[in-house]
């Protein structure tokens, strides 16, 4: 019986390791679905929008939207050449983001 007691806590404490050594990991994961460190801050209009959905990379628009433009919810499929989410786009030169949420 000790011996299963003993070989129990072995098991957990070896889980317990595992979990604790990609907890680094695992904070990334949620950290990039809010705002991910490389998104410029302007690029969520300074936290008006939450989840980042897609960034699409298009620097022709940069002569008919400048540096930074809020264009606001847009249900498009194809923009640039790619396929696009529907979401609230915001334009920093050279990219769109795309986000899901709106605060």
């Amino acid at each position: 019986m000790k011996r299963l007691i003993v070989v129990l806590l072995v098991i957990l404490a070896t889980g317990f390791l595992t979990l604790c050594s990609h907890m680094d990991t695992v904070m990334k994961v949620v950290d990039q679905t809010t705002t991910p460190a490389n998104v410029p801050a302007n690029a969520s209009v300074n936290g008006k929008y939450y989840t980042l959905l897609q960034v699409v990379r298009c620097p022709n628009d940069a002569g008919q939207y400048g540096q930074f433009y809020d264009y606001g919810a847009w249900s498009g499929s194809s923009w640039c050449n790619q396929t696009v989410q529907s979401g609230y786009w915001v334009w920093v030169n050279p990219n769109w983001y795309i986000w899901q949420n709106q605060r």
